[in-house]
């Protein structure tokens, strides 16, 4: 019933945004108008050649294009309006939301980040590479992101050109696949953007396929023990290459694979071996080369990437499973092996739940996040190494786990926004999600797979691929606020936000000392609000707001600009935010 309402809500309202119902209280406006300028607005051409696009857009109506296809940095826009931060109450009860700005849960923040396969260079027989203008847009909307970190697909196809009379493994690091890499692998490091390098993408491709994503599988055939042997080699000398000889020094983690199997089962002189028990020899050959090579130093690794199940697969001697034993699990076998632990999650569920069906983008699933990344930190904790979601992204019961409609929905935003505040207040150190663009895998033109294929295309993200159209979809707008003002760096530090009655925040501070909150609404109506600081922030504050009613997908792909801006703000700031709102409040003044 409470879905249904909000939807009806949510409906209401957007058939009253466009017949330009506005309020007159700054206060009280927030969101009400469009993300963009009214100088946005118009018919051009996009990165596809054609006039215009009509994407996917879920409640908010057909957006309009914008007035250029050319990647800007600098939107249009007039100054955001001045207003007190403690406004008199006016007879509005304000729904108090505390900030503890004095003690960090987490100093070391990464920021929000995604996977972004690095092809934008890549050679395709199919004819469909990206042209200069897309790859320029591509670029810059992930320049405008500010992004610290993407990690990309990588394989050992890219370098292979065959064996010699003894069998051995000849690489190529000129082939053009490569150079493919290393013009994304500069345009990255020119962007200050850290890269997190897959060696190798899946463990069953190692072993079972005639080829990989890319090309031939040059370790086909091999028994374990020698696959294990050249596998290490091959990972070791692409790092070298890759950072000592070419110089990206942006590349500085290895991840190790990407979700082994605890189903899959290989034979090795008549003996059973797992997948998982596959990785972890993996992950420790590789380990070991590397240091005999001094080349430890060059990245940290990051492991297992394994995703959480809907029963938990590590099962005790009476048959019981828990989250806690599946992390142990890996605990146990690769944490003299690895720095960083990693693990991606889509399907959320309290322990011992079964298969709900019904979950829907206007579920408030925040305690739900809170509980799981609160428990993956509570067991790494005696590890003492940082934990990211490697991969995370708001998955339905109601058909595919990563369906690409989802991404489409304006909800979906506010969705992304509870998991990521979730996340921050627990103290997790980076999230990436799953994925930043759709994607036109080279050489691929696969349709089914996972239902989120077209064509070749991986058709989840926050925009289209660029050949099919440029108009981001909604849940761009969301996230661009969080990767932009509440991004990681050098010491910026996170502090936790207490929830109140469907509305949950988290802030930053950054080594520059600017500070911002992030702040979502799950609820169906409005909400009058009052942040309250523990310590005085004494500056001027500046608003951004996602409203999932109003949100006007364009082909500039513009983050959000600020509409208010509160005068010195000390240790109470009152707002009035719109239902499904996303929130950013930053000293930031650009």
């Amino acid at each position: 019933m409470k879905k249904r309402l909000m939807a009806i809500v949510l409906a209401f309202a957007f058939i009253f945004s466009l017949a330009g119902c506005k309020t007159s209280d700054p206060a009280a406006s927030a969101g009400g108008d469009s993300p963009v300028s009214s100088t946005e607005q118009g018919e051009t051409t996009d990165m596809t050649g054609s006039t215009t696009d009509t994407p996917t857009t879920g409640t908010q109506g057909t957006p309009s294009d914008t007035d250029s296809t050319q990647p800007s940095s600098t939107p249009t826009t007039t100054r955001p309006t001045t207003v007190v931060p403690d406004t008199p109450s006016n007879g509005k009860s304000y729904i108090s939301l505390k900030l503890a700005n004095t003690t960090a849960v987490q100093e070391h923040w990464m920021g929000h980040n995604a996977i972004s396969q690095g092809f934008i260079f890549m050679p395709d027989s199919y004819g469909r590479a990206y042209n200069d203008k897309q790859i320029a847009l591509e670029l810059q909307r992930m320049q405008n992101m500010e992004l610290s970190m993407v990690r990309s697909y990588y394989e050992p196809s890219y370098a292979y050109q065959g064996k010699d009379s003894a069998g051995n493994l000849i690489w190529n690091w000129d082939s053009e696949e490569m150079q493919g890499l290393y013009k994304w692998l500069a345009a990255m490091k020119e962007r200050g953007i850290t890269v997190a390098l897959n060696m190798g993408w899946g463990v069953s491709d190692l072993i079972n396929a005639n080829t990989t994503y890319m090309g031939t599988n040059p370790f086909r055939g091999m028994s374990l023990t020698d696959m294990v042997e050249a596998y290490s080699r091959w990972a070791t000398e692409s790092l070298r290459e890759i950072i000592v000889e070419r110089g990206y020094t942006n590349v500085q983690y290895g991840v190790l694979f990407t979700e082994p199997s605890d189903s899959a089962v290989y034979k090795e002189n008549g003996q059973e071996v797992t997948e998982w028990e596959l990785y972890v020899r993996l992950t420790k050959a590789l380990d070991a080369r590397l240091k005999a090579e001094g080349l430890r130093g060059l990245v940290k690794l990051t492991g297992p990437q394994v995703t959480f199940k809907e029963s938990f697969s590590v099962q005790d001697k009476d048959g019981n499973t828990s989250l806690e034993q599946e992390i142990q699990w890996w605990i146990d076998r690769i944490d003299d092996y690895i720095d960083v632990y990693t693990f991606h999650w889509y399907n959320p569920r309290w322990p011992g739940q079964k298969a709900p069906s019904g979950f829907s983008l206007y579920d408030d699933n925040y305690d739900l996040y809170a509980y799981f990344y609160s428990e993956i930190l509570r067991v790494l904790k005696p590890t003492g190494k940082e934990f990211w979601m490697d991969e995370y992204n708001y998955g339905t019961y109601n058909g595919s786990t990563r369906t690409s409609e989802i991404m489409k929905q304006p909800m979906c935003g506010p969705q992304l926004a509870q998991s990521m505040i979730a996340a921050m207040n627990s103290g997790v150190q980076n999230m990436l999600l799953w994925q930043l663009f759709a994607t036109q895998w080279p050489l691929r033109t696969n349709t089914t797979e996972n239902d989120s294929w077209s064509g070749g295309i991986h058709e989840q993200g926050l925009a289209p691929c660029l050949t099919v159209s440029s108009v981001p979809h909604a849940s761009y707008y969301a996230y661009t606020l969080a990767s932009k003002y509440m991004g990681g760096g050098t010491a910026t530090k996170v502090y936790a936000g207490e929830g109140n009655k469907g509305i949950y925040l988290t802030m930053i501070e950054d080594a520059n000392g600017d500070k911002s909150v992030m702040l979502v609404n799950t609820g169906m109506l409005s909400k009058d609000i009052a942040l309250h600081f523990e310590q005085p922030i004494g500056q001027d504050v500046y608003r951004h707001v996602y409203d999932p009613i109003t949100v006007k997908p364009t082909t500039a792909g513009r983050i959000i600009p600020a509409d208010l801006c509160f005068e010195n703000v000390k240790t109470v700031l009152k707002d009035t935010i719109p239902a499904g709102a996303v929130v950013i409040y930053t000293t930031r003044a650009d």
